[in-house]
């Protein structure tokens, strides 16, 4: 069994960190309107590499203790720390990046884009972790021609970068700064 530390934020979220494979992982289940949850999975930097919300069919301390049973998982409790990027905010240099999401209620509102906001000078970024980039283009393959998805089957490595100099276009349009 893996051990696994347990912890429940004030706002009611619950918090799962353990390590896989020699690197850390947090789960953190954040809850919204309409009996829906935002699920987010963190590496050991506070970055995000899986962000989904969903509808369990039970209630949530239920539903992360089945959980916890799947995946063999021997909880321990302990106390509730923020989960936080570990990167500074490209506008003024703070260390006072929060992830938008947190302040979000409705699922629908929750952006695709991990988006941060800086708490010092309020300026908006993202930060997006190859794992994250990797997971979105393959759970939704839909969004790409089939001279694209051939181009990733041939390289992917290729077809990563060029999706991110234009993810980096994209957003800088929108005065959107990347979090290096």
């Amino acid at each position: 069994m893996t051990e696994a530390l347990l912890s429940e934020s004030p706002k009611r979220a619950l918090k799962l960190e353990y390590q896989s494979d020699g690197k850390s992982v947090t789960i953190l289940w954040e809850r919204l309107h309409f009996k829906s949850i935002l699920q987010t999975v963190f590496d050991g930097h506070g970055g995000i590499l899986d962000q989904k919300v969903i509808t369990p069919d039970k209630p949530l301390g239920e539903f992360v203790d089945s959980f916890a049973k799947n995946e063999s998982f021997s909880i321990k409790k302990t106390a509730y720390k923020e989960v936080s990027l570990s990167k500074n905010c490209p506008s003024c240099g703070s260390k006072n990046l929060v992830r938008y999401a947190e302040h979000l209620s409705n699922p629908k509102d929750i952006p695709v884009m991990p988006i941060y906001l800086c708490t010092k000078c309020r300026s908006k970024s993202y930060y997006l972790t190859d794992g994250y980039l990797n997971r979105l283009v393959s759970e939704h393959p839909g969004l790409f021609s089939e001279g694209e998805l051939s181009v990733l089957n041939e390289n992917s490595r290729a077809f990563a970068q060029e999706l991110k100099e234009y993810i980096v276009r994209f957003f800088a349009a929108k005065k959107v700064l990347n979090i290096k």
